[in-house]
């Protein structure tokens, strides 16, 4: 069944009563083009999301809304692959950004927060506490020169003399 909507979006697909439930592409006025599952008109269960900007996300939905496992890439090249609630990054995750430097670890609410390692494309690499996308607590940050420190992070910077 196709459906148009006031706001200009265009759906195509399984129809509940009036709104979209089940398989369905779904194109809004905006631009961005959904195909996947649809639950009480809104998002849920697995699909691929292209926004208008280009930024891609596939995997679980609940409620309109990223959550569980899935897949995200932006124009930038940085990419996320592992667990969302809420449309966020939250739980185990990888995440790449556009030059290479990776972050393996905990996220919550969409940042780095928690154990995690991070390789730099310099060469260097932390593997320790983080909070709010920041080195934070107990950490061994490793120099692409061989230079190591252990010891303390606070807000990113070393705490003390390792």
């Amino acid at each position: 069944m196709k459906k148009f909507f006031l706001n200009g979006d265009k759906y195509e697909g399984g129809l509940e009563g009036d709104e979209p439930h089940g398989k369905g592409e779904l194109t809004t006025s905006s631009g961005d083009k959904y195909i996947g599952d649809f639950q009480n008109g809104k998002k849920h269960g697995e699909g691929l999301l292209i926004k208008n900007n280009g930024n891609k996300y596939e995997g679980s939905f609940k409620n309109g809304k990223a959550h569980g496992s899935g897949k995200s890439i932006n124009t930038f090249g940085d990419q996320y692959e592992g667990s969302f609630i809420d449309g966020k990054r939250h739980g185990q995750g990888l995440f790449t950004d556009g030059d290479g430097n990776k972050y393996e670890g905990e996220f919550r609410d969409g940042k780095y927060d928690g154990y995690g390692v991070s390789v730099y494309k310099s060469g260097n690499k932390y593997e320790g506490e983080h909070k709010s996308d920041l080195m934070h607590g107990q950490g061994t940050y490793s120099f692409s020169n061989g230079d190591i420190y252990i010891g303390e992070f606070r807000n990113g910077i070393r705490n003390g003399n390792g």
